[in-house]
């Protein structure tokens, strides 16, 4: 399982939909934002 919403992360550590699911590890991933694809694409 993976996320990069800390927050919600945190939050289902209790949450019984998710019995047993970790988040133990990270990883390095590069990201970007809807903004930024447009600017570069002139998304219009």
């Amino acid at each position: 399982m993976t996320t990069l919403a800390t927050r919600w992360r945190d939050e289902r550590a209790s949450d019984p939909v998710f019995p047993g699911v970790t988040w133990n590890r990270g990883i390095g991933v590069d990201a970007t934002t809807l903004d930024a694809l447009g600017r570069v694409r002139r998304i219009e």
